[in-house]
């Protein structure tokens, strides 16, 4: 052999050499390690991802994984919720790695009864109601958060008067005997939210379709609304004081006729009644009913509460009165509520949290007849003629002179005159404001 020969074959065993090497060096080694939250606790299902590869692994039970891995790699690490995390292997063999959490990523989600969504796939179906709006409200029930802000529900007032409730549709009329949407308050159903105040909601939220409400089952056909209610915060103790004060008064455009064109009306249909000289003559002039019965009235509202609590219990405890009076009838048609919550919650041991929600509320309504064809406040409003004047207070028509003179019993207001009694109708249609006074015994 002579000698370029054994220098070619020098040069091959080294290339083969350097080659085994560098390949031994790039093998890849078994890295495992531990994945947890900024509270120190082990995630589970963690996503660990080898940069660049489709290698990748989950964290088990106990928040570990094992993959493969040379020391060149980057590690990517990420979980539904938290900041992704990229770690480079280099020559450890054991990697414990901590996230945290992403508020802002956060709130792109929901999470459902069957697991998480983005919450653009289920806007149709979810509706959040911030809760600064709710707060704003001056109403006394607090189903009046969805009118107007939650896009496929219909809410309707079933009348006017105070404390009166609402018909909320969420899907329509339901087929199964009842249209209400199912009331989720911190867990627990109820049929009716009218003992809650909107200084107390934390959370207001309404499932619209079919999907986002099956796991209540034939229950939640109708829809349904889900209330937290607050609850206080480690080391921030506070004290809060709303008050609210208003007029409430009705603006119709409902126009009726006055004494002068309901004479005339008489006079055309043949009907014997006054005529226009008797009108002008009349100490009473022209009586419009729906000014007479409807009135400013006020409307308030006080709550007071506390907050605040520790690393092991927190609370929120809440007083509230809520007063309203009616537009007919002044303080006869009233509404008053008072209710007290108290929300307190304590973690006993790491596995176990104890908590209790109270609430307690007092109604007081009384209220006067409002939708009667007849006998309604309303519909007497409507019907009475404009001669007849709302009390007595110059002087007496000469068929109510013969009926006092006959000792018969007619009603008096609080100041001793009587009430106006129409020549012209009769029957169920009387003087509105004497109904009232009945009605309330008075």
């Amino acid at each position: 052999m002579n000698r370029r020969t054994l220098t070619k074959s020098f040069k091959c065993l080294f290339t083969l050499a350097s080659i085994f090497f560098l390949s031994i060096g790039l093998q890849a080694q078994n890295v495992s390690g531990k994945v947890l939250d900024e509270d120190g606790d082990s995630l589970i299902g963690a996503t660990v991802m080898v940069k660049g590869t489709t290698k990748g692994a989950t964290t088990d039970a106990n928040g570990t994984f094992s993959i493969a891995a040379s020391k060149d790699d980057i590690l990517e690490i990420s979980f539904l919720g938290y900041r992704p995390l990229e770690v480079v292997v280099g020559d450890e063999d054991y990697i414990e790695v901590m996230i945290s959490s992403d508020a802002e990523l956060l709130d792109q989600f929901l999470v459902t009864g069957y697991g998480r969504q983005k919450k653009s796939e289920v806007t149709g179906a979810i509706s959040s109601i911030d809760v600064d709006e709710i707060t704003s409200l001056s109403a006394g029930q607090v189903q009046s958060a969805i009118q107007g802000r939650t896009a496929g529900v219909s809410v309707l007032p079933t009348s006017g008067a105070p404390g009166a409730g609402f018909k909320v549709r969420v899907r329509g009329t339901g087929s199964n005997g009842n249209s209400e949407p199912l009331y989720i308050v911190d867990g627990m159903r109820t049929k009716d939210i009218s003992f809650l105040t909107s200084n107390e909601i934390a959370e207001f939220e309404v499932l619209k379709d079919a999907a986002s409400a099956a796991i209540y089952g034939a229950e939640g056909a109708n829809g349904v609304v889900i209330i937290t209610t607050k609850s206080g915060s480690a080391n921030n103790a506070s004290v809060n004081y709303s008050a609210m004060f208003g007029m409430q008064s009705v603006q119709t455009n409902l126009k009726l006729m006055n004494a002068s064109q309901h004479a005339q009306y008489m006079e055309e249909a043949g009907i014997v009644g006054r005529t226009q000289a008797d009108v002008a003559a009349s100490p009473y002039g022209s009586n419009n009913w729906l000014e007479t019965i409807f009135e400013d009235s006020p409307i308030m509202s006080h709550a007071l509460s506390f907050s605040g609590g520790n690393e092991q219990t927190d609370y929120f405890i809440q007083g509230s009165y809520f007063d309203q009076d009616g537009v007919i009838a002044g303080d006869r048609d009233r509404f008053t509520r008072i209710g007290v919550r108290a929300n307190i919650n304590s973690n006993v041991k790491d596995w176990l949290r104890v908590g209790a929600n109270v609430n307690y509320s007092h109604y007081n309504k009384k209220g006067v007849s409002e939708d009667s064809e007849f006998g309604g406040v309303l519909g007497n409003a409507i019907l009475m003629d404009p001669l007849t004047p709302a009390t007595y207070t110059n002087g007496y028509p000469d068929f109510v002179q013969s009926l006092i003179d006959a000792e018969q019993p007619l009603l008096k207001d609080g100041v001793g005159n009587y009430y106006g009694l129409s020549e012209f109708v009769n029957g169920e249609i009387y003087n509105p404001l004497g109904g009232v006074a009945i009605r309330n015994g008075s």
